[in-house]
């Protein structure tokens, strides 16, 4: 970095920058985490729905909705 791009970049820009980044906690796969969301019975939500829920918790929205769909096939049709 040049002194000229360093002045221009915000403080905590440049603390990211410096490498003084810390890193993400370890993953517990024995960790339990409760998502709550609103969904019709036996029917899948859009993957673009799911994703920003359980996308941060490592887990693919497109395996999570199939799960849904087997967990709420007894309540298909009831909205």
């Amino acid at each position: 970095f040049g002194s000229s791009a360093a002045a221009r970049i915000a403080p905590a820009a440049r603390l990211a920058l410096g490498r003084v980044v810390a890193m993400a906690p370890k993953f517990d796969p024995n960790e339990v985490k409760v998502v709550t969301l609103r969904q019709y019975g036996g029917e899948q939500a859009p993957s673009s729905v799911l994703a920003p829920k359980v996308g941060p918790l490592g887990m693919s929205p497109k395996k999570v909705g199939d799960d849904i769909v087997k967990g709420t096939s007894a309540w298909k049709g009831i909205r």
